[in-house]
């Protein structure tokens, strides 16, 4: 089962596309670390503020459940829960 971390970096690859990059240098490593934390964050501020605004206006979305894109929500970000 996936830690919540582990939840966060998967749904950032998924959205970003990212393959897999082999690295052989500390400052590469240092380098994408600090890359995909700053994605991240930046995506963790983007949800957090998409939230809250559908919340306040009380309005939902369609589109984007893949199985039914009638379907509306107002938390889009939420996965299985």
């Amino acid at each position: 089962m996936n830690t919540g971390v582990e939840r966060v970096f998967n749904r950032l690859k998924s959205r970003v596309h990212i393959a897999p990059l082999f690295v052989k240098l500390n400052d590469q490593i240092e380098g994408l670390t600090y890359l995909l934390t700053l994605g991240v964050r930046v995506l963790t501020v983007t949800e957090f503020v998409l939230r809250r605004s559908l919340e306040q206006d009380q309005v939902t979305l369609p589109g984007l459940h893949p199985e039914n894109k009638h379907k509306r929500t107002d938390k889009p970000t939420r996965s299985g829960s």
